[in-house]
Parts: structure tokens; sequence; C-alpha cells
């Protein structure tokens, strides 16, 4: 007859491998032979958590706490429960009741950092995890709950090796590397957080946010069919889930089919427990449809409610208001309380350094003797350059001395020579925390008064191409015919693709110019089948040799991204083509930037396929191009 270790062991392995239905009946097995068996009851609690049935769940874990009060996996597991069902008061309760039991229980110390994170204590947090790392410097837990907590504010490199490390020290346990494969996904590297998403999926086959990472890499790496698919389940498996009902339909409205599952999704919402949660996902929903305003009228009760609603919601309800009444234009609704900036997360500064400096709000202080700047870390590439227009643009007997931030922005230097970026994990950022008053933050700019915005936007060019790299491309570009029209585009679906400006390439025989391409990534495989376009980036050192050669052609082509912020802030003529829920920073008036006035935005009225789009907009970007032929 089969023991009860053996039928543990084997629920185990089945529950491991995403198992849950033969996981849940050796469990069932083993409770009928032992009733009161405290392993069998929380794994099978655990179960039903998982599955959604809280009712269930709950019974069996106050049986376990009845055989022993003292038991802190079911302690951990109760308080898993009471945050499920949203009762974070009684939860937290629980899990500092049980850290008192036990000060190094892992599952107890992650909950307990969330708890932290979610009240947007960040510093605390990060304490908090390092010490109980320090004194269980290979517990896997604990290692890729930091490993989480870093890539939240975008220190990617140190969040990566952390996640490794848990993985090598628990090869075992696919939760781990669920966890590796969504920080890749999280920092960019979609195609290999594909591989590791999908093992994870194999192993998991039934978890929802590895479902929901591995789809969004899909989409991201262009496998639409497949992650419409695997979208579509998350729905019909988990209907609360209201970042899955949100991706289908971002994937649906590029395919031009999202009209019923919008339908599907407001009734969704209505039902949804958590009514916070389902108003700022419907305002998300709408805002991927294009539409500005919507949004802000419902977001507009949330962010009036600080203090009231968990700092985390209000934080993202903030956030979103932003984007859209800076992507509408209107300055004037920008809140002037709360935290500044597009960014609402404090930065931590990486694994075993300083404490985070507390960096000065004033935005007035961009304009002062500041000696050094501080780029937040939920700032995107894109939008730092938008904004260092606020930071770097100063008198000429005046500069910064210094530029910290996350070291994804580093590249980000190369097209600033006069000043010094460093990350913070260095050493002179450790130096520089203790002079908070000389520290100011990039961010707060958005939050200047609405007219001194507008002015300090409109202040012209502010990026220069090096004088050594300029002469370089002037050389190399001085024999070509002209107009020289450079080209850039994504890497990959659902970006724009260089196939799609087949109709303005075909539909161009008598063009007298050269196309050139800006793209120095994996990108270049395009043009393989396109040897009338002169590969430029192949000799790309760094974003120097970009701006250099933008300063050299007469227009730039192209969707959102590097080479059309580089165009914008050197004041040169470009074009971005944009689907309808465009970022923030290329709102246009006339059909020009407000931010770059040099660029022309194009824009599409509803999403679809970019294909589709430069059809339509073939003619139109013909006579742009027209108008530099000399």
């Amino acid at each position: 007859m089969m023991s009860v270790e053996d039928r543990l062991k084997a629920a185990a392995q089945h529950r491991a491998a995403g198992d849950r239905v033969s996981a849940a009946a050796l469990y069932e097995a083993v409770l009928f032979m032992t009733p009161s068996h405290g392993t069998a009851l929380r794994a099978l609690a655990e179960i039903q958590i998982e599955d959604g049935k809280f009712a269930a769940a709950g019974e069996l874990l106050q049986q376990a706490l009845a055989r022993d009060p003292a038991d802190c996996d079911a302690r951990v597991s109760m308080a898993s429960l009471l945050l499920a069902k949203g009762d974070r008061q009684q939860a937290d309760t629980l899990i500092e009741d049980t850290l008192v039991l036990d000060p190094l229980h892992s599952a107890a110390s992650v909950l307990y950092a969330d708890r932290l994170v979610d009240a947007g204590q960040f510093e605390q947090a990060e304490r908090f995890l390092r010490e109980a790392v320090e004194h269980k410097p290979e517990d896997a837990t604990l290692l890729s709950s930091l490993a989480a907590l870093y890539a939240r504010v975008k220190h990617n490199a140190t969040a990566l090796e952390l996640a490794q490390k848990a993985v090598d020290n628990a090869p075992g346990d696919p939760r781990h590397l669920a966890r590796l494969g969504c920080i890749l996904a999280e920092t960019g590297n979609h195609a290999k957080a594909l591989t590791v998403l999908e093992e994870a999926h194999l192993k998991l086959p039934t978890d929802p946010l590895v479902m929901l990472h591995l789809a969004d890499c899909q989409t991201a790496t262009g496998h639409v069919g497949e992650a419409r698919m695997l979208a579509k389940r998350l729905t019909l498996q988990f209907p609360d889930l209201l970042p899955a009902w949100l991706l289908l339909l971002q994937i649906e409205a590029l395919l031009g089919k999202a009209d019923k599952t919008f339908a599907n999704f407001l009734t969704q919402v209505k039902q949804h427990r958590d009514k916070s949660a389902a108003l700022i996902a419907l305002a998300r929903a709408y805002r991927q449809r294009g539409d500005v305003h919507k949004p802000m009228q419902l977001l507009k009760p949330l962010v009036a409610a600080t203090g009231k609603i968990e700092r985390h919601r209000y934080n993202e309800a903030l956030g979103l208001f932003r984007e859209c009444a800076l992507a509408s234009d209107l300055l004037e609704a920008l809140p002037t309380e709360g935290q500044e900036g597009l960014v609402h997360q404090e930065a931590s500064t990486g694994f075993g350094s300083a404490p985070s400096a507390k960096v000065t709000n004033a935005p007035g202080l961009l304009d002062r003797d500041t000696e050094n700047m501080f780029i937040e870390p939920g700032l995107t590439s894109l939008e730092t350059l938008v904004l260092l227009r606020f930071g770097l643009s100063l008198p000429p007997d005046r500069q910064r001395k210094q530029v910290f931030g996350p070291t994804y922005l580093a590249p980000l230097s190369d097209l600033f020579a006069d000043c010094t970026f460093l990350g913070t994990d260095t050493l002179e950022w450790m130096r520089a925390v203790d002079r908070p008053d000389k520290i100011a933050s990039l961010g707060t700019a958005l939050s200047l008064p609405p007219d001194d915005l507008r002015d300090r936007r409109a202040t012209g060019p502010y990026l220069v191409a090096r004088d050594d790299r300029r002469q370089i491309w002037h050389a190399s570009l001085s024999a070509l015919p002209r107009p020289i029209v450079a080209l850039a585009w994504n890497t990959s679906r659902p970006g724009l693709l260089l196939d799609d400006y087949g109709p303005l390439l075909d539909g161009s025989p008598d063009f007298p110019g050269t196309f050139v391409s800006v793209m120095w990534d994996d990108a270049r495989h395009q043009l393989a089948n396109r040897p009338d376009i002169i590969d430029a980036g192949v000799h790309f050192q760094s974003l120097a040799d970009l701006a250099a050669l933008l300063a050299e052609v007469d227009l730039l082509l192209g969707p959102d991204g590097l080479p059309t912020h580089v165009a914008g802030a050197m004041g040169r003529s470009a074009a971005v083509v944009t689907q309808p829920a465009y970022p923030w920073y290329w709102h246009a008036q006339n059909s020009r930037s407000t931010w770059y006035p040099s660029v022309r935005v194009f824009n599409r009225d509803e999403p679809g396929q970019w294909t589709r789009l430069m059809e339509d907009l073939s003619h139109r970007l013909q006579g742009l191009i027209g108008n530099h032929t000399p």
C-alpha cells in the first residue's frame, strides 16, 4: 500500500509540474487517511486559492491552524487567502504575528516586503529583504522576491542577477524560473524572456501570471496569433484578471477585432470586486483605443481620493491621469498635489548600495545652480530624452556636474558630451545623497506651471551632434544624390517593419534621392531584401553616430523610437507615424509635434495593422519627401 509520504511526494511532483488536479487528488487521499495532516491541509488549501475557491481554502486552513496555531506555513497561506479576498488589515496582522513566531520565515518575509512596497516604502522593503538574505543567503524565495523589487525600480542588472541565482539555487522550483522570465520581459529582453517563459509554462501550465507574461512576449516578438489565443484562454479561465483583458484588447485592436471583446470586458469591469482596480483598467482600455478624455473623466474621483485608497492604486491612477493630460495637452489639468512628475515610486539604489537620496522635488531647482540631476527609475529612455531639455538646457556659463540615473539610461549620455552620467550604484551617488539640496529631480519638470511648461518646451533644439562624428558622416554622405531620407522601423510586430514602407518605396520609382537606414540592432536584418537602402547603422559606434548622421540627412521617417526623438531634440526635419494610443509626447497641433516642432506627426484615427496605415499615408509621406527634393 502506498504510504502517506509516498502520496505527499507524488503530489508535490504533480504540483511542481503544474498538474494541480492530480496533486489535489493525492492530497485529498492523504486527508482521507489522516484528516488532520498539516502539510496536506495547507497544500490543498493553496491549490484551492490558486483556483479561486476561497471558501473551501479557508475551511482547510482553519483546520490546519486548529491543529497547530503556530504552524507558520499555514498562517502565511491564510494571509495569502485574506489578501486575495481583499482583507488587507487582517492579513497584515497575521503576517506580523507570524514573523514574531519565526522572524526568518521566508514566505512571511516576502509578504511583509510586498506590503511595504504597496505602501510606497521601497527603501524599507529593500532593507528588510537584504537583511533576510544576509541571514539566509541561499534562500531562493528571498532572492526571487528581492529580484522582483529591483526590477520594479528598474535596477535591471541586479534584478536579473538575483533572479538567476534563485533559479540556480532551486532548479526544481518553476516559480523562480517564471520570475526570471517575467523580469526579462519587463526589462525589454522579450526574445530571451520568451524562451524562459515557455519553459516555465510547460511546468506551470495554469499559472496566470506566467501565461500573461508569455502572451505579452509573444505579442512583442510578433507571434500575435499565439498571443491572442493565450490571452483569450486567460480571460476564460481567470475572468477577474484585468491585465489579461487589457492585453487581449490590445492584441485584438491590432487586428481590428476589439469591439466584441470590449463589450465583454465592460461586463466584467462592472462585476469586479476591486472597484478601484476595475476603474483604472477601464481607463486604460479607453486609452488603448486612443481616447485621452474618457480616462481622465473616469480617473478624476480616484485622483481626488488621495489618502483614501491604497497608495499603489492612487499612484497608478495618478500616473495614467497625468499621461492622458499630457497626451491631450491639457496642462492645466495636471495635478499640483501628490507625487511629482510621471514617476510615482521611490528610487532604490541597488543591491549593497547606500540609501536613496531625498532628492528635491521643487521644479525650480532645474533652473538653479544644482550640481547634480537625478533621473527617476520609472522614466523610459524616450521620456527621459523628452524631458532632458529641462535638465540640461542651462546658460552657457553653467552646466551639470553629474547626472544620476538607472543604468539602462547610460547610452543616452553619448548624446550629451558636456554631462557625466553615473549610475545609482556608484560611489559618487553615495556621496551625493548627503547633499539633497544639490540634486534636482528631472521628473519634476512636469510640475512647472502650465504657461512656464509651454514656454520651456518651445525653446528650440537642445541636442547638438558632436563635430568629430558629424565631419565623418558629412564626408560619407556628400556624394549621395539628394534628398537623403533616413528610415527607422521596429524589430518585430506589433511594431512598424521595413516591409510596411513598401507602398512608399515602391510607389516612388522616380525618386531622385537616397534612402538610408539608421537601424543598428537586430532590425538591420530586415534590409536583406532591400539593397536599394544604404545600411548606415552597421557603422554606428554609439548614439553619437545616430545624431551625427541625422544632422546630415534631409528627412527622417519612422515610428516612435530613439531616432525620431533624437531628430526632434536636434530640430531636424522628421515624420513620425503613430497608432491612436500614441505616447503623450507625440501630441500634435496642425500635424506638428508640440514637444518637437520640427517633427510632423502622422496619426491614424483607428487602430489597425501598420501595412494599412502606411498605405493610407503613402501619398502624404511622398509629398513630404518632395518638399525636401532640391
